[in-house]
């Protein structure tokens, strides 16, 4: 207990945390600190680092069945109004654009990162170099080589000079092939370092600085912002007030199947430029959106139905070709809130894919 609480003391305060999560666990009975019920392995570092603990199988199979009951009393709902049309059948494109920057790592791990470096440093410089060793090994392969070649020449010609039993000769003729090995390894160390530079030149052509110009004047219809973060593209249509996904609806006789209906989302709103890849044929979600009632009645129809599809951005430019839809912006799933009603976003955090912790 005295060395666990030295020992502590010369941590960060998460990681002394994390040691002390583990060093308490039971030797032998008492309760495990990672057992099913808490998802397997990793739980000690989540629990110590304050992170909230993942849904087990059985909470997972009931959240589905929460969202399956929920569209059934939907359904139930639309029929029971005795409307002409139950629902308006529709699809909403996330389209999202990766991170083009790897993140930055959170505070808490580059302090772990530094003590860790520190900690390690001692028995690091204890650590034999292996460098140094194939190194000798292969000059001694390449002495026997040469005291081998020279054996064979002398065998053939015993007057010539540089003969195995001539040892000066021996050395003088090893030195200057020790000097081409150093001379050679030199070459290939600057040749490194300067394909080095060059990738590191090009990266910050191509990438460019972490803080754009889009960040700092807060660009949101620029795909150069918020390079590490993933981005979700959000439209504005004319004579609506809130911001969407790109949609349409699904016309019988015009779409087979609801994958084209959302392709056609796309493509009818933005030019042939703007390239995208779907992920497969199926939503990655649905869900509905009754009307109000003076709107019911007008319309004859209960509501709409949404079928989520996802898909990546590519390359090419963005050009706006529906002249309903007035605006655009690329959002992080933090602003989206700011775009989309309440129940949208409530619905989205289930869906939408998290952002990694590192």
């Amino acid at each position: 207990p005295k060395a666990r609480s030295v020992i502590a003391n010369m941590l960060p305060r998460s990681t002394a945390r994390l040691v002390s999560a583990v060093a308490n666990k039971p030797r032998s009975g008492g309760r495990r600190l990672h057992t099913s019920t808490e998802v397997g392995r990793g739980y000690p570092l989540r629990r110590a680092l304050g992170i909230t603990k993942k849904r087990t199988q059985a909470q997972r199979a009931a959240e589905l069945e929460g969202w399956r009951k929920e569209l059934s009393d939907a359904n139930e709902l639309a029929k029971a109004a005795g409307l002409k049309n139950d629902w308006v059948l529709k699809t909403a494109v996330i389209v999202e654009r990766p991170e083009i920057l790897a993140p930055e790592l959170p505070a808490w791990k580059v302090e772990y990162d530094t003590w860790k470096a520190k900690w390690d440093e001692p028995m690091n410089q204890q650590k034999p170099d292996i460098m140094a060793y194939f190194k000798a090994s292969e000059e001694a392969e390449a002495k026997a080589s040469s005291n081998a070649n020279a054996k064979a020449d002398a065998a053939k010609d015993p007057k010539k000079k540089g003969s195995a039993g001539d040892k000066k000769g021996g050395d003088a003729a090893a030195a200057p092939a020790e000097a081409e090995v150093d001379t050679e390894a030199a070459e290939r160390k600057k040749r490194a370092d300067q394909l080095r530079a060059e990738a590191q030149e090009a990266e910050q052509e191509r990438y460019g600085p972490r803080i754009t110009q889009a960040d700092k004047t807060n660009d949101r219809k620029s795909l150069r912002r918020k390079l590490d973060r993933k981005l979700f593209l959000v439209i504005k249509k004319k004579g609506v007030e809130s911001w969407q996904f790109p949609d349409a609806s699904y016309k019988e006789g015009a779409h087979d199947s609801m994958r084209q209906v959302a392709e056609s989302a796309v493509s009818t709103a933005f030019a042939e430029s703007f390239q995208r890849f779907f992920v497969g044929n199926a939503p990655i979600g649905v869900t509905t959106y009754p009307y109000p009632a003076e709107v019911q009645k007008q319309q004859n129809t209960y509501g709409d139905k949404v079928f989520f599809y996802y898909a990546y951005y590519i390359q090419g430019t963005l050009a706006l070709k529906d002249p309903s839809v007035v605006d655009h912006a690329w959002v992080t799933k933090d602003e989206l809130p700011e775009y989309l009603d309440a129940k949208s976003i409530e619905y989205l955090n289930k869906v939408l894919p998290m952002e990694g912790l590192f």
